[in-house]
């Protein structure tokens, strides 16, 4: 079986499916140099970026696997290397988020390396959000990230943002998480409005926020302003969210 449903997803579907001898898992990026078995079942996961190749051998005997060898190939050391991040820009006037993929690594910057970072090409969205949307959307992503129940862990990972510091407790109640939530430092109000940028239009639910519209600028043209510059670019999220 081939997936792209994320390794905890993964893990509880081979549980309740019986007869999956062996599967290809995706989507949460992260590496396995040892299969992961559950039951009689390996989960196989190869990394990101294309930093490793991963080869299965399966003896199978009867109809049935006998015998299962895994090896996870590196392809280049400076890949192996990297770990996965990504980083932010910000257009002006705007609470800082887009979540941006493939690290750059010291040295001469090309627009392939543009391609990586954001391969989909997504043009940069705006949208207004009250406090009290901003907390109740952050408190469903909360909810949907350390869901107890796997198949509820929707994409599985806090929102990225900068210009937000956001600190919470995974272990309260749903719904009760956040303890801190602050925009440039400072509590939010509930009533205030706050306008946030985002790539492409759908980083934040339509049920939250009002005026969306898009900005004249891209995700490609963004980052070659921000490189044109000439001076070194930074990134860094470090402390944005925080479990207290």
């Amino acid at each position: 079986m081939l997936s792209h449903l994320g390794f905890a997803q993964d893990a509880k579907l081979v549980a309740e499916v019986p007869g999956i001898d062996a599967l290809l898992s995706g989507h949460t990026h992260n590496r396995l140099y040892r299969p992961a078995w559950v039951g009689s079942t390996p989960i196989i996961r190869s990394g990101c970026h294309g930093s490793f190749v991963g080869r299965l051998d399966l003896t199978v005997d009867g109809g049935r696997v006998i015998d299962v060898r895994h090896e996870l190939i590196c392809v280049d050391g400076q890949r192996a290397a990297r770990r996965h991040c990504r980083c932010g820009r910000h257009a002006p006037g705007v609470l800082k988020r887009l979540a941006l993929r493939a690290p750059i690594l010291p040295g001469a910057v090309t627009m392939e390396h543009f391609g990586n970072i954001v391969p989909t090409h997504p043009s940069i969205s705006a949208v207004e959000l009250t406090g009290d949307e901003l907390r109740a959307m952050l408190e469903a992503n909360l909810a949907r990230t350390y869901s107890p129940d796997p198949y509820c862990q929707m994409r599985g990972f806090v929102k990225r943002c900068r210009g937000l510091n956001l600190y919470f407790k995974m272990e309260n109640p749903k719904g009760q998480r956040i303890e801190d939530l602050l925009v440039d430092g400072v509590p939010i109000q509930p009533g205030r409005i706050y306008r946030a940028a985002m790539l492409g239009e759908q980083r934040v639910p339509k049920k939250y926020g009002s005026e969306r519209p898009k900005m004249e600028i891209d995700a490609i043209q963004s980052l070659q302003q921000l490189f044109a510059r000439g001076t070194q670019v930074r990134g860094s999220r470090r402390g944005s969210v925080v479990a207290a």
